[in-house]
This record gives C-alpha cells, structure tokens and sequence, in this order.
C-alpha cells in the first residue's frame, strides 16, 4: 500500500532541522492543496509509523503529529516510540478533564506534548502545566499575543515553534523575537512510503 506523507521540517535557530512535522497526503499530484489534518489522516500517519521504520519517515529526527481526541482516548499514541514522538495537541481534542488526563498518562511514560495553534485563551492551566512546547501560529497571532507567550514559555522553560513562516526574512524576524524552533511552508517534501 503506497501513502503520501507530507514532512515538514521544523528548524532550530542555527537552520538546522530539530524534527518534521508528519502531515498526510491524500494523492502525490499537487500535495500542498491535498493535505488532510483530519481523524482519518492521522490515523494513516499514526498506522504508518506503526508498520513502517520510524527513522525512515522522521530521519532520526523528532516527529510531530497531530493526533485527535479520538486518537487520544484510544492510546494510539502509546503505540510509538515516545524517543522520537512528539505529540501535537489541537485544542479541540483537549478541551475537557478525560483529555488532560490522557495527556498526564502520556508524559509520564516519556512523551513530549505539544500544544497546537497555542494562544493564552481557551487551554486548560493543567494542560499548559503539562506541555513541553508551544507552537504559535505567527500568520494570525497578533506581535503583542505572541510577545506574552515567549514570555510564559521562557519563565516556565517550555520551547515555542513559529509556525506559518513563509520565507527565510519571516524566520530571521521568529528568530529574533525568540523563538526555539520554526516551521513553515518554504521547505515541504512530499515522500512516497509503502506501508508493509
């Protein structure tokens, strides 16, 4: 079986790649239109990862992945490697007490959680508590927002990722705001995997 994964890595402030964010890709042809971030994507990924040589698809590196509520209460993130897993949270799958629970159980076998589209509204305090990084959308978090956020992060040792950073100015700009880490859609590689 033949999948498109999208990978998108993820810089850290010498321009040297930190992970990959793992997106599926629904068809090779035109892959930027085709990115799916839904249940039935991260499934692939997370059945992917599962049937595949990890190092493969992450080269060694991190990998993020989104994984959704229901991925969350299924455990499906305990099926890979927390060494090279990073848990990407969107704030739709962690809105209520069972999530944050989940997330707690996660942590304490090793993983690394990352809160998706992160802003100072709207996430449970023991959520952000728990969390290893934060990524902050930079093509709408307003300067003043994403000011306040490198603040909280850098007094509670936690990593920000500018995400949406479209050319290497707006990295240098991220960069030197503080960012840890950058992503953005100046460097996607499409790879063709064949799940076994």
């Amino acid at each position: 079986m033949n999948i498109y994964v999208a990978r998108q890595p993820i810089f850290n402030r010498q321009l040297t790649v930190h992970g990959y964010e793992i997106l599926y890709a629904s068809a090779a042809p035109d892959y930027s239109d085709s990115l799916a971030g839904d249940e039935v994507a991260e499934a692939k990924i997370v059945n992917s990862f599962v049937s595949m040589d990890v190092d493969a698809l992450s080269r060694g590196k991190k990998a993020y992945i989104n994984v959704s509520r229901p991925l969350l209460d299924q455990g499906a993130a305990l099926l890979l490697p927390h060494a090279v897993l990073v848990v990407e949270l969107p704030r739709s799958a962690v809105i209520e007490q069972s999530a944050v629970d989940a997330c707690a159980a996660l942590k304490a076998q090793g993983y690394q959680l990352a809160l998706d589209d992160f802003t100072l509204q709207g996430w449970p305090s023991a959520l952000v508590d728990l969390a290893d990084i934060f990524k902050i959308d930079c093509g709408k978090t307003k300067l003043e927002e994403q000011q306040l956020v490198l603040n909280l992060a850098k007094s509670n040792r936690k990593k920000t990722v500018a995400f949406n950073i479209g050319d290497r100015k707006q990295y240098q700009a991220a960069i030197g705001l503080g960012y840890d880490f950058c992503q953005g859609f100046f460097s996607v590689t499409l790879i063709l995997m064949t799940a076994r």
